[in-house]
């Protein structure tokens, strides 16, 4: 206990590059409530024991899942903690609510084979000991680490698994990836070719299959497969011999099993150094994890499953703590209670801010647009000309709205041929509208058939390499089902290709005018090759994610905008790294402007950085409590809902923004903390 108080003991605040504390909660705006998908915990006031654990295997490592295995064996199977309820790390520490009846203890510990066989060679053995090493206040502990309330946040994760059921479904659906006329005659050993039994194997490998045919003990085994044979389960070229007689794979099945293969020109799975299963006798077992990486198409079909309404969303939270909190005798042991309502509490909603429109109404003028479906693409068949005009229509109502005006509204659309090379149809183009207008496109708007299409690469490549010309992608079946919301995160994009995005500026008379202020907000990205001509960079000392020559870019900012006062909006590093990363790009920051006041003879110019830094990966979601405080289509937090209490941090001045609309599922905010202050 006395370690644990010196090391929280040792936590300092107020430190030179530590968060700011909150000078106060906000008060402006509009205020309503919100739930969160945080419970509140009734925190015991027990003294807790805790005991250092060791798993010796006959390995060298154990994984965390294994050891909970062999936890969970102790405690139900072998009933070791005589049915108190010892917590455990997975790793190498326990913690009991419970003296323990002795200070230390060692168990010898078999588990079952993990393929499902019965052989004495596949099991698993080990030595689990644990001692006692010190008593812990868990109230004095808690009250260390966040004083005030207690809650648990609770999310949902989405995990890939591999498909369930008859593995020769399982095997031709993997096959139709590539080919998606494929049918289950296609499955003939000989019929597949060679580069597809080396992608079956990979993706066969380690899968846990059952076979439909029970052994001499009733049971039906399960293996994991090694491989998959380029040969039928009938080849007399693997035949084997039992008792002087040959048998095939099939004819050992029916002999001894009296099974009859009905697809027997199917290929076999091992599953051992010499047995082999046929696939059609072979059931592939629910929930296993896919843990190689997806491709496009299986993406998008993940994020389309995976989006959830904000209700919906909360539902299945509550549903879910039911499902995963420890029993009330396990609870009760410990003194906790876990509140089964999410936490309500109170938010704020910003009223917008006005801007004006560099020049009245517009800032930049467009000269022309083209827009076309795709290369390949021969006829306006599969994309009508009225759906495309319609599309422009939305497109433009909402690029007028962000300050971007076009001479000719209703520009004509370019169908590009099957087959065509698509750099030189758009430069084709280009020059034609070069001609007739007197000048290059300013933006080139591409409509592709589907997600992934491989014209975005080409087009991306030629407009922002070949050419230097704005290119914005859609695709056709959300520019179809377009809505105005849509619209206007497309216009959002554009603005920003276009002019640097610098449209609009606040109106002054909703912001101090004594106050000159710029707003820079930073992410570190690894692209090829590095720019000095952005707020990006790609070099770093180490793993360290700073961004190089900082001190550059924030001195030619400077030249161009003579400013009081900036606030750094910094992205792109986790939270380990906040100390190291802020310490170094303030200075960086704060060198640029002395030298920025050493160039014009300004020696007292020290303009106030606000430092912050900006995270979307954060445990917390916002959902209205009520529908009147949500957007009325996809019932999220509305824009400018600012939450300040209650789950913030109380080391540190930080909140909670949803500063957008989102357009699907369940919206997510943004975790903002100021690191450093004027």
């Amino acid at each position: 206990m006395e370690g644990l108080a010196q090391a929280t003991g040792a936590v300092t605040l107020g430190g030179e590059h530590d968060p700011m504390l909150m000078p106060g909660y906000g008060t402006i705006g509009k205020p309503f409530s919100v739930f969160t998908n945080a419970y509140e915990i009734r925190t015991p006031k027990l003294v807790a024991y805790h005991y250092d654990v060791k798993i010796k295997p006959d390995k060298s490592v154990t994984t965390p899942r294994l050891n909970r295995e062999i936890w969970h064996y102790l405690d139900q199977t072998l009933n070791a903690f005589n049915g108190i309820a010892v917590a455990f790390d997975g790793r190498s520490m326990a913690y009991s609510p419970k003296k323990l009846p002795t200070d230390e203890g060692q168990w010898n510990i078999t588990l079952p084979n993990e393929d499902g066989g019965t052989g004495a060679a596949g099991r698993r053995t080990f030595t689990v000991s644990i001692h006692y090493i010190r008593p812990i206040d868990i109230a004095r502990w808690v009250c260390r680490l966040r004083p005030g309330r207690v809650f648990l946040n609770l999310d949902i994760a989405a995990q890939p698994m591999v498909q369930s059921g008859n593995l020769p479904r399982v095997v031709l659906n993997f096959l139709r990836g590539t080919n998606r006329n494929l049918t289950e005659q296609h499955l003939d050993a000989k019929s597949i070719p060679s580069s597809e039994y080396i992608r079956l194997g990979r993706f066969l490998k380690g899968l846990k299959v059952k076979l439909t045919v029970k052994d001499a003990d009733g049971h039906e085994p399960t293996r994991k497969i090694r491989g998959i044979e380029a040969h039928s389960a009938i080849d007399p070229a693997h035949a084997f011999h039992i008792e002087g007689k040959a048998h095939t794979i099939a004819s050992y099945f029916e002999e001894f099993y009296s099974v009859k293969l009905r697809n027997p020109n199917f290929p076999v799975v091992s599953v051992s150094k010499v047995a082999r299963w046929p696939l059609e006798l072979c059931i592939v077992e629910a929930g296993q994890k896919w843990t190689k990486k997806l491709d496009p198409e299986q993406t998008v079909e993940s994020i389309r499953l995976t989006t959830v309404a904000p209700r919906e969303r909360l539902a299945n939270l509550s549903e879910g703590l039911k499902r995963i909190q420890p029993s009330d005798v396990a609870l009760g042991q410990w003194g906790i209670s876990i509140d089964q309502k999410p936490l309500e509490v109170k938010a704020r909603l910003l009223t917008p801010p006005t801007v004006n429109l560099k020049g009245g109404r517009s800032l930049i003028v467009l000269r022309h647009r083209l827009g076309f479906p795709a290369s390949q693409l021969d006829s306006p068949q599969y994309f009508q000309i009225d759906v495309a005009l319609t599309c422009i229509v939305g497109l433009v109502a909402a690029c007028q709205q962000m300050g971007i005006t076009y001479i000719d509204p209703r520009p004509p659309i370019h169908y590009a041929p099957r087959g065509a090379d698509t750099a030189a149809f758009m430069r084709e183009k280009g020059m034609e509208m070069t001609q007739d207008q007197g000048g290059p496109p300013q933006l080139i708007v591409c409509f592709l058939p589907r997600k992934p299409c491989s014209e975005y690469a080409e087009i991306k490549k030629f407009g922002d390499q070949r050419v230097g010309c704005a290119t914005q992608c859609l695709y056709e079946t959300k520019a179809k089902r377009g809505s105005p919301g849509y619209w206007q995160n497309v216009a959002l994009k554009i603005s920003i290709k276009l002019h640097n995005g610098i449209n609009w500026i606040l109106r002054p008379q909703t912001s101090d005018p004594s106050l000159r202020t710029r707003r820079c907000r930073t992410q570190l990205l690894r692209l090829s090759p590095p720019s000095s001509e952005a707020w990006i960079s790609t070099v770093q000392p180490s793993r360290l994610e700073v961004i190089a020559r900082l001190e550059e870019m924030v001195l030619k900012l400077l030249r161009q905008f003579l400013k009081r006062n900036g606030f750094f909006f910094r992205d792109g590093i986790s939270e380990g790294q906040f100390p190291q990363v802020i310490a170094m790009e303030v200075e960086a920051v704060r060198n640029a402007a002395q030298r920025f006041g050493a160039e014009h003879n300004q020696h007292d110019y020290d303009p106030k950085l606000t430092f912050l830094t900006c995270a979307k990966r954060h445990p917390y979601s916002l959902f209205p409590s009520q529908a009147a405080y949500g957007d009325s289509k996809t019932r999220n937090c509305k824009s400018g809902s600012v939450l300040d209490a209650d789950v913030v941090s109380p080391f540190a001045f930080d909140w909670y923004s949803m500063a957008h609309s989102p357009l699907l599922g369940t919206g997510r905010n943004c975790h903002l903390t100021v690191r450093s202050g004027p």
